[in-house]
């Protein structure tokens, strides 16, 4: 069983390499095969590597093998089997892959299919994944054009099992990349994969950006918050099935031009009845309909429960329809009201939250077409958010979602209901879908939400100049400089960067980023004011530390991956003085941890150092050793969302850490380092050391952001990461948008930056001698 810690990793991980943000494999230079091989897997011996097959990098590191197997096969004599041991540490997930030219299959329907079998012990779960990238134009990151990780359908059986993806290759296809995945601990086996086309793909037209006029956007505002209500709370078996993607792009099409609130009420009459036939839709005022009666003929009465967005994405969130029994035709009473909404427009609906339903499904029926034997899983169109249609009908799906589901609205004051017509305003004038993304990031931006993210494509921007800055005194500062850069010390202050005025360019990325404090929001707006391309120049206006009067220009290259750039600090576990130790979390393993464990028994003081991400797969095994008595960790606590609107929403607790004491106790005195770059996974681990107050905490406050991440896809290619559940301190008192408080608070200083100080470390050190 994962938890909650292990799940939120593997899903940014796996968003990461599956989405393109990571790139592995082989480069621009190695020449690609024309379609994919081996595909039976009989070329390798049991026990060798799969011929043709590629595991990431990355995966095999953390313990992930795949191999030929003669243990069962599906068909012939071997398969391949992707195997990872339960008790190896770690949180990346397990991918093979085969990638391959596009050329021959642009304009068609492809089909991805093999045999697929999980073992029945496996911790996580098991995926294909089919993805197709486009041409990407010069100095820009190439798009997806298609991509599936059966992430709403992942594979759990034991049992030998045909899966497949179908979809569709664009025009400009590039390469096709199509494997196996694996999430957590286990085995997967898979057999006689095959790799075809089935018909040409299904053209998307790219309508050329526009500005909404403003009964447009009234129109297109009524439609969306419409769509919303029904796609997440009108329980028909119709709404269930459609593809929504395709359903809102179509819709949008069709409703801007209702001239008045009657043609645009007919329009969305038109538009849902198919979906939904008991949804009533009218212009002005309307005396409400009673509840109708139950037909004779239902059995139980449908209705949606969310535990969360649980719609396409596995793990800890779940949206499902449920059935209450009917007894003699009588409604329960406890079932919900019908929903009645001001769409605005001058139109109004009332939506059904629960319809009666027989064993044939719900009532009224919709005239359904049958589906042929043995026909194949309906293709998405790939949509492109070049186009007009795509861009407005992903802001209204991503707008529904955390309309809906966003379970900080009380805590953030966020007034929600405007950021709609205007994302929606700019989304139909944006020339093209890099220029969407930016509307994207403010439209996440005004959650308040540190795990906000959107992604779109490979990123180019991944390599900095290999130096540090944080704001100080008001100013840029850089603090630390990785090799020699034309004189460039720590203490100096950026004055500008290619001409703009450094704080104004930092003010410019804050405004793209989400964030629940202006702390996190700094440290985000930092490092991407750092990234750039590789090997580009950029010119830094300075002001010398040492002689202010004499500024300078240096034009200074991007070259270094900006992970690997960071202020210098201790060896990760250290002994600073005899029986004073130190020990970096952002680098500490659960293993170190437990290596130096008998030293630390006999230490006089210890520092934990958490400014950033703990390395940590064990907190409990961590915490046991830290205290006396048992801990608690904060209340991780899962929305339950039954209501439009964030309305009456509930929340369900449960999965808290619950940590027992475990020889040996560490007597030393504590103390912890943190700042602003500690967030989610961090800020449950330091949570539980303010609340039990295990030791001081200097530094400065924390991200003010925790909880379970719950990311989404939108036609377009682009993956929306937002924070699914509310997290609240030990005693019920806010955490997010407050984080974690320093006992001790420090303020760096420019002085101690230009004299090379950890001035955190410096206090941290202080209070154990004392």
């Amino acid at each position: 069983m994962l938890n909650r810690t292990k799940y939120l990793k593997l899903i940014v991980m796996l968003g990461l390499f599956l989405s393109g943000l990571v790139v592995f494999g082989q480069t621009g230079q190695t020449k690609l095969p024309n379609a994919p091989g081996n595909l039976d897997f009989e070329t390798d011996k049991s026990g060798q590597p799969v011929s043709a097959w590629r595991l990431n990098p990355a995966s095999a590191a953390a313990g992930y093998s795949f191999t030929a197997s003669d243990e069962n096969p599906f068909k012939g004599g071997f398969s391949g089997l992707l195997k990872k041991g339960e008790n190896q540490a770690g949180q990346t997930p397990g991918i093979v892959i085969q990638s391959f030219d596009a050329a021959d299959f642009r304009g068609k329907r492809i089909r991805f299919r093999a045999a697929v079998r999980a073992a029945a012990g496996n911790s996580g779960q098991t995926q294909l994944w089919l993805r197709v990238d486009r041409q990407a134009a010069a100095g820009t990151n190439p798009p997806i054009g298609f991509f599936d990780n059966m992430a709403d359908r992942p594979i759990k059986s034991d049992k030998w099992t045909y899966y497949e993806i179908v979809g569709d290759v664009a025009s400009d296809a590039a390469t096709i990349n199509l494997g196996l995945l694996m999430l957590g601990g286990g085995s997967t086996w898979i057999d006689d994969a095959s790799f075809e086309t089935i018909g040409n793909a299904e053209v998307a037209v790219n309508e050329p950006p526009r500005p909404l006029s403003n009964r447009g956007l009234e129109n297109v505002t009524a439609f969306a918050r419409l769509m919303g209500y029904v796609r997440h709370f009108h329980p028909s078996d119709e709404a269930a099935k459609i593809d929504w993607e395709s359903f809102t792009i179509s819709g949008i099409r069709r409703i801007e031009n209702a001239k008045n609130a009657s043609e645009l009420a007919q329009e969305l009459k038109t538009i849902f009845n198919p979906v939904a036939p008991t949804v009533e839709i009218y212009a002005g005022k309307k005396k409400v309909s009673a509840v109708p009666e139950s037909p004779p003929s239902a059995t139980k009465a449908v209705r949606w429960e969310h535990y969360g967005f649980g719609t396409g994405n596995p793990g800890v969130y779940r949206s499902t329809r449920i059935d209450t029994q009917i007894e003699k035709g009588k409604l329960p009473p406890d079932l919900p009201p019908p929903f009645v909404a001001d769409l605005g427009a001058g139109v109004s609906a009332r939506i059904p939250l629960y319809l009666p339903a027989d064993a044939n499904g719900t009532l009224p029926r919709v005239q359904r077409v049958a589906a042929k034997a043995n026909e194949t899983r309906p293709t998405k169109m790939q949509y492109s958010a070049n186009d007009r249609a795509t861009r407005l009908a992903d802001v209204a799906l991503a707008w529904n979602v955390f309309e809906h589901f966003y379970p900080y609205f009380d805590e953030t004051r966020v007034n929600w209901m405007p950021v709609l017509p205007e994302m929606l305003k700019r989304a139909a004038a944006d020339k093209d879908e890099r220029e969407f993304k930016k509307t994207l990031e403010i439209m996440v931006s005004r959650l308040r939400d540190g795990h906000g993210n959107v992604a779109f494509g490979a990123p180019t921007n991944v390599f900095a100049a290999p130096l540090t800055w944080d704001v100080i005194e008001g100013k840029v500062i850089i603090t630390s400089v990785a090799k020699p850069l034309d004189g460039l010390r720590a203490g100096d202050a950026v004055v500008s960067i290619n001409g703009q005025p450094a704080l104004q360019a930092l003010q410019e990325k804050e405004n793209y980023i989400s964030a629940a404090t202006e702390q996190w929001k700094r440290f985000r707006a930092l490092q991407e004011l750092s990234r750039g391309e590789k090997g580009e120049s950029v010119t830094l206006e300075i002001e010398p530390y040492q002689n202010p009067d004499q500024p300078r220009k240096v034009a200074i290259a991007r070259d270094t991956l900006f992970y690997t750039v960071g202020e210098k600090r201790p060896d990760k576990v250290s002994e600073l003085a005899p029986g004073v130790f130190y020990l970096n979390l952002d680098e500490v393993t659960s293993k170190d941890f437990n290596d130096i464990l008998p030293k630390l028994e006999t230490a006089k003081g210890i520092i934990f150092d958490l400014r950033g991400y703990p390395k940590l797969d064990d907190p409990f095994g961590f915490f046991s050793h830290l205290s006396d008595k048992p801990l608690t960790s904060a209340k991780f606590m899962i929305p339950v969302i039954t209501v439009p609107d964030h309305r009456n929403m509930k929340f369900q607790t449960g999965g808290d850490w619950q940590i027992k004491p475990a020889a040996p106790f560490l007597k030393a005195k504590k103390v912890f380092i943190t700042d602003g770059r500690a967030i989610s996974y961090a800020e449950s681990v330091m949570g539980i050391v303010e609340y039990y107050r295990l030791g001081e905490i200097v530094g400065a406050p924390t991200a003010g952001t925790n909880g379970n991440i719950n990311p989404f896809a939108l036609p377009g290619g682009y993956q929306i990461v937002w924070t699914g559940m509310k997290v609240e301190k030990q005693d019920g008192a806010r955490h997010h948008g407050v984080g974690i408080l320093p006992t001790v608070p420090v303020a760096r200083t420019r002085s101690g930056a230009a004299a090379g100080k950890d001035e955190f470390l410096e206090k941290a050190i202080e209070i154990l001698n004392k």
